[in-house]
């Protein structure tokens, strides 16, 4: 190579030199730019995250009432066939017994104990000789607000 060339190739090679240098790391748009996506991505998780967590404290609600609905109905298996609690006491709901306004027993207020101080209702409507003769329907209904009315209920037949 001549004296000229080696001298162009030096140049040419400083300018790439300098050109990388240039390029080297990120500009302030690009951080900026990065900073805009990882914040809508984390915003997007924190929303998931609470719908997760009012999923969760809605099925455990459900989940407390049919323990509730269950527990009275086993109670209520295990008592005499005459005890006042699977007393008719309102014969106009004996065709409608998931009625929550003609009752024939309730308890309001309980927690998930079945004690005071809760936010359930449990009502439990008795039909005497319904679906036949010695045989007593009894429906447990569980209801509770939560961002609406909620309710479950259960059913079950006690013999003589």
């Amino acid at each position: 190579m001549n004296e000229n060339t080696q001298h162009i190739m030096g140049i040419v090679m400083s300018e790439i030199h300098v050109n990388r240098k240039r390029q080297d790391g990120f500009t302030f748009i690009e951080i900026l730019v990065s900073i805009v996506i990882l914040a809508v991505g984390l915003l997007s998780i924190a929303g998931l995250v609470t719908t997760v967590i009012k999923g969760n404290v809605s099925s455990k609600k459900t989940t407390t009432a049919i323990a509730l609905a269950q527990t009275k109905i086993e109670e209520l298996k295990n008592k005499p066939f005459t005890d006042s609690e699977l007393e008719d006491t309102n014969a106009s709901n004996n065709f409608n017994l998931s009625s929550t306004t003609s009752i024939d027993h309730s308890e309001e207020g309980i927690d998930e104990n079945g004690e005071a101080g809760g936010y359930y209702n449990r009502i439990w409507n008795v039909a005497n000789n319904i679906p036949s003769s010695g045989i007593k329907t009894v429906e447990v209904i569980i209801t509770w607000q939560d961002n609406g009315a909620h309710s479950i209920s259960f059913t079950t037949a006690i013999a003589e």
